[in-house]
């Protein structure tokens, strides 16, 4: 019977790897799909309100609620959608290029810096966001 040396310096014949294995495997299988998707692509036809220049929608990603802003004609921006002083919902402010909280007031640039308390922190997630216009999609980046 043929043994090999595993990563804790253990011989095992070839059920004792393949047990090993198996084992690694079954954890991989059993992570939440969130762990290991780094992308998610989401098609525009979906998300009507983000044909357009100006417009915004809360949606929900791979179990994540994400506020995505259409704020550019090749560009649409993703942000936790939540305001990081009490976690009211957030808006966008098309004239002003900015995240609004309608209950308290703050308001966050695009990069989900606070501009206007009472609001002081950052928006505790901002996602890296591509627009593919041929395909008719947003790519997200959920890492």
């Amino acid at each position: 019977m043929e043994h090999h040396d595993c990563c804790c310096g253990r011989r095992q014949d070839r059920r004792g790897l393949l047990r090993l294995l198996c084992g690694a495997t079954l954890a991989l299988a059993l992570l939440p799909a969130r762990a290991l998707a780094k992308k998610v692509a989401v098609k525009l036809d979906a998300l009507p309100a983000l044909k357009k220049v100006g417009g915004f929608v809360v949606a929900k990603v791979k179990g994540r609620k994400i506020l995505l802003v259409r704020d550019g004609e090749d560009s649409v921006r993703g942000y936790t959608p939540k305001c990081s002083h009490q976690a009211y919902r957030l808006t966008y402010d098309a004239k002003t290029r900015q995240l609004v909280c309608p209950n308290h007031g703050s308001r966050f640039d695009l990069a989900g810096k606070p501009l206007k308390g009472p609001a002081k922190k950052p928006l505790s997630e901002v996602y890296r966001t591509h627009l593919d216009r041929p395909k008719g999609r947003v790519i997200i980046k959920l890492d």
